[in-house]
């Protein structure tokens, strides 16, 4: 298995290394993560073999024990194999009654279908200027952390670590402001007579669509602050699918 590791010795896994162990299994506990880190706000404990706890304010809210073929996930003790997509649903069901003092805030979940109509939150990067109190402190993480949690997850493409001290960006709005043809999403929405991306409803297989990010793709073994920083802000397709949902 393919490893890097974390400035404090954390054991950095892409979840793609997984693959020959968990075979059939492996879309499903792909899903599982991705579910966990987005829904949810916890601290990830990987011991880089074959298992893999998640822990919120101290307590363990999941944790997964790999197999040849696939997985069992405990839930306040109630154990749930798992060898194809069919079991998921139980464990979301699981995850929602046991664990629901843990869930992200609804307020990092949702979309501006206005001013951000592909989903994604610019106004959470830590790239963006009005995140930087002028002194570009919080960007200066960025380069770390992409690394840490995208390094060898992205098929042939390999995220190198490099230093983005004083590099922040002003910001979609604002970009758009100087630009009105800047962004590819809202010309893709405005061509298509659409408010947004959901109003038009092809967010998942639309070639646009390509940069968002999976939270089931970065490595394992990330903190809950790292997954906030970089993952829940790009993943746009779920969130997209969740003010769906809520605006019927």
């Amino acid at each position: 298995m393919l490893h890097h590791y974390a400035y404090d010795g954390r054991i950095m896994t892409p979840p793609i290394e997984l693959e020959p162990l968990l075979k059939g299994s492996f879309s499903a506990f792909y899903e599982v993560i991705g579910h966990i880190r987005f829904f949810y706000v916890a601290d990830e404990i990987w011991n880089g073999e074959s298992s893999l706890t998640f822990n919120a304010n101290g307590n363990q809210i999941v944790s997964i024990a790999l197999g040849d073929g696939g997985f069992t996930v405990d839930i306040a003790g109630e154990k749930l194999s798992v060898v194809d997509e069919s079991s998921m649903k139980a464990v979301f069901d699981a995850l929602d009654k046991t664990a629901f003092n843990y869930k992200r805030p609804m307020a990092q979940l949702n979309i501006n279908p206005k001013g951000f109509p592909c989903g994604y939150r610019c106004d959470m990067c830590i790239l963006n200027k009005a995140n930087n109190d002028g002194d570009n402190s919080v960007s200066s993480e960025f380069g770390y952390l992409n690394w840490l949690c995208y390094h060898n997850c992205l098929g042939d493409i390999k995220v190198d670590r490099f230093d983005s001290t004083g590099h922040v960006c002003p910001g979609c709005e604002a970009v758009r402001e100087s630009n009105p043809k800047y962004c590819k999403y809202v010309n893709c929405a405005t061509e298509k007579g659409c408010a947004n991306c959901v109003e038009c409803g092809d967010h998942h297989t639309c070639d646009e669509m390509r940069e968002s990010h999976h939270p089931g793709q970065c490595s394992l073994g990330m903190t809950a602050d790292e997954v906030t920083k970089l993952v829940v802000p790009y993943y746009m397709k779920w969130r997209l699918d969740l003010w769906g949902a809520n605006n019927k």
